[in-house]
């Protein structure tokens, strides 16, 4: 079995270059697989249940929520004082870390996201008599009407436990790996990679920035019954008020990626120089935690979000979580930011009038 390389590259053509929302029953189709319309209204007739990364606390939570999520009334529940058992009614939806390795014969995919859903009355009610061990992770796992998704991006940290793991793999075999919190039986890796996703900082887009931008994103395309596919680009008229604008872009892109061993090392002045060399408006770098700061305090400014994996290249309104620029540069394995990222970028701006 190839190690890194092989997963890097089944990951890139099975996401095929995704986007960050989808509103969508499956979001790892071409097209955004679209489910009843009723759904929406049921969905709004619920108490979200937001239950999220121990990174921040509840009250952060709430401080974030609370400044644009009107769809529906809400709970933030910390990991270890929620039930599913608690909430099983059609007058709740949840909001939750998800994420797993599927292991096939044709190659391996791992996937990291935040899962919006309400349950499926019928089903559980058809089923709950066979409920065993009060095991309800498990019984509700296939009993779910999903809504949206956010795609999380991870850092080296997870990559390096799921190559080690894959590595020893039997490609020919099936395997499958549930880093859910809720679950109740997991292996030591699964226990590794859970502890991580619930603990600690291992997305490249898991801040209140960016949960607030996205959150607001999910809600406007509810509101707005829009379905919407992880292969969606967009270039808003919007764009051209980056002439004028600050671009900011987040620290951390002032590395490059790496896969042997994976890791993400500084770019030389002189490259990082010659990537942005084709923009001719004004950039700036900017720390996680003044991007934080900003965004929090609700000014309006644009900064990059760029997936190192999936080579998605967004440009987001900080305030009103409009992504405003939306493309998946071509290049398997081309993980890290190019000159053409930008040229395209400066294209699309003159092309506004």
């Amino acid at each position: 079995m190839k190690k890194i390389t092989t997963l890097i590259v089944v990951l890139l053509f099975g996401f095929a270059m995704q986007a960050q929302v989808a509103i969508s029953k499956n979001p790892y189709y071409a097209k955004p697989s679209k489910f009843e319309m009723e759904r929406f209204d049921d969905f709004k007739n619920t108490t979200t249940i937001f239950v999220l990364n121990n990174l921040y606390d509840k009250k952060q939570y709430e401080d974030m929520l609370k400044s644009f999520w009107t769809i529906t009334p809400y709970e933030v529940v910390s990991l270890k004082d929620f039930k599913y058992q608690d909430y099983i009614s059609d007058k709740y939806s949840f909001c939750v870390i998800s994420g797993f390795t599927s292991i096939q014969p044709e190659g391996i995919r791992t996937i990291f996201s935040i899962n919006l859903f309400i349950l499926d009355m019928e089903k559980v009610s058809k089923k709950i008599k066979d409920l065993k061990d009060n095991d309800y992770f498990t019984f509700l796992d296939d009993k779910k009407k999903n809504l949206a998704y956010i795609e999380l991006i991870p850092n080296d940290k997870i990559w390096n436990l799921i190559d080690r793991n894959s590595s020893t793999a039997n490609t020919f075999g099936r395997d499958f790996h549930s880093y859910s919190y809720f679950k109740s039986k997991k292996s030591e890796y699964e226990q590794m990679v859970s502890d991580k996703i619930h603990n600690e900082n291992v997305f490249h887009n898991y801040n209140l920035v960016m949960l607030k931008n996205n959150f607001q994103n999910v809600q406007k395309l509810l509101s707005n019954k829009t379905f919407c596919g992880f292969y969606e680009e967009k270039v808003s008229s919007e764009v051209k008020q980056l002439k004028k604008q600050i671009l900011y872009l987040p620290e951390h892109l002032k590395k490059e990626y790496h896969t042997k061993p994976i890791e993400y090392k500084e770019y030389s002045k002189e490259k990082l120089d010659k990537i942005l060399s084709p923009y001719p408006y004004k950039i700036e770098f900017i720390s996680e935690k003044e991007l934080e700061t900003k965004i929090l305090n609700n000014e309006e400014f644009y900064y990059l979000n760029f997936g190192y994996y999936l080579r998605y290249f967004q440009i987001v309104n900080s305030k009103t979580g409009e992504v405003i620029y939306k493309v998946y540069p071509n290049g398997m394995m081309k993980a890290n930011l190019k000159e053409s990222d930008f040229k395209d970028l400066a294209k699309a701006i003159n092309k506004q009038k």
